[in-house]
């Protein structure tokens, strides 16, 4: 389990970020074309496609059943997004330089251990002209408490929580929770310029990074 789908109930406010940054796009001619990684069910991309963008929605579980519900639903058209089923760092290597405007990586790049993280982000990087809006959870939050990794170097730092954390929070899968200097350092590493973070009242990291 990857816990709790939060795009499919609330946007949040780095969801917002990125809406408002297609608005402007789209006021200065663009059709922007998103990237969004670990879609979930599609809660983001159904609301970037309703914003104007073409969206390439990524997820390791298939939700493409999900996604087309939640287009329906919107009235949105289909063929706004198109959804790929498959692990983040295989379905990455299918995209051309500079193919995508923008892309999301909300809650997602703490399920891949660190080097993996790294390799992702610099080929994100290859694929995107714009910014990329990404966020994970903090080590320094309620998940914390039951993650036993939490002391232990970055690149060491890759395990499940703890059994009481896994059934509070619906997460099996093992994570590597960042600080937010951490999460800085690997983007700067990867070859992105950070130019907006924000750590949220719940400990959690997000990054604006061009």
């Amino acid at each position: 389990m990857y816990g709790v789908d939060v795009a499919s109930k609330r946007l949040d406010s780095l969801d917002k970020r990125c809406l408002s940054r297609i608005a402007e796009l789209i006021e200065q001619g663009t059709a922007p074309r998103v990237l969004e990684l670990g879609c979930g069910s599609g809660g983001f991309s159904v609301a970037a496609a309703a914003a104007g963008a073409q969206v390439v929605a990524v997820d390791i579980a298939d939700y493409q059943a999900a996604i087309a519900a939640r287009f329906t639903a919107a009235a949105v058209p289909t063929n706004s997004v198109r959804f790929i089923e498959g692990a983040l760092e295989d379905v990455l290597a299918q995209f051309s330089p500079d193919e995508f405007t923008l892309v999301v990586m909300q809650r997602t790049l703490h399920y891949l251990p660190y080097q993996t993280a790294l390799q992702a982000l610099r080929d994100v990087r290859r694929c995107v002209t714009g910014a990329l809006y990404v966020s994970v959870t903090g080590v320094e939050t309620a998940m914390g408490e039951y993650y036993p990794f939490q002391r232990a170097p970055l690149e060491e730092r890759f395990a499940p929580l703890d059994l009481a954390g896994q059934r509070l929070f619906f997460m099996t899968e093992p994570v590597c929770l960042y600080q937010a200097a951490e999460l800085q350092q690997v983007l700067t590493d990867a070859g992105w310029s950070v130019v907006w973070s924000h750590t949220t009242a719940f400990g959690n990291h997000q990054i604006i990074a061009e």
